[in-house]
């Protein structure tokens, strides 16, 4: 009979996720992001384009203001779309994956391959112009808990699927 065993381990002691060494996404992905940042700025521009036009008449400090306040908006949105990219990584270790992303909210998630239940490549339009694929990873713990993991070239991105599908095979067989 096996005895049970819980030792406390001292937080000093725990492995530190943040000494992970991230891989960094494909450079393609951040021309993606600021081309799809870029398409939905001249829509919020033209937006208040359209609202200035109407309102010129009526109070102009408001209309400046609003101009003003839109530019502004824009460019931190452009500018949280560029520096959020190096924020972004993926480490593929033996028993689980870790994903980092996040500007201002920084978040690593980290899903023990065990607890995965399959995964998928996905290729939208831009992807596939850019030659890019993500991988999503679904989860025992709900659609809270899957990851997906964007920017990758379609070659890494079928390694990684590979990779995490012989660990679900084997964690079956035993």
């Amino acid at each position: 009979m096996q005895e049970f065993s819980n030792a406390q381990i001292a937080s000093a002691d725990l492995p530190k996720i943040e000494d992970l060494t991230f891989t960094r996404l494909n450079r393609k992905l951040l021309t993606q992001i600021l081309i799809f940042r870029i398409i939905l700025s001249l829509g919020f521009a033209g937006f208040l384009v359209i609202f200035t036009l109407k309102n010129l008449e009526r109070i102009p400090q408001i209309i400046w203001a609003s101009s003003i306040g839109g530019a502004i908006i824009i460019l931190l949105f452009m500018l949280v779309g560029y520096f959020g990219f190096f924020k972004k990584g993926f480490a593929l270790r033996e028993k689980d994956i870790s994903y980092q992303r996040g500007l201002i909210f920084h978040k690593i998630t980290t899903v023990p391959l065990s607890r995965i239940q399959h995964s998928e490549l996905v290729r939208g339009p831009m992807d596939r112009m850019f030659g890019l694929s993500s991988v999503k990873i679904y989860t025992a713990g709900g659609s809270s808990s899957d990851v997906t993991i964007p920017g990758l070239t379609v070659e890494i991105a079928e390694n990684i699927r590979e990779y995490i599908n012989s660990k679900i095979e084997k964690d079956a067989d035993s």
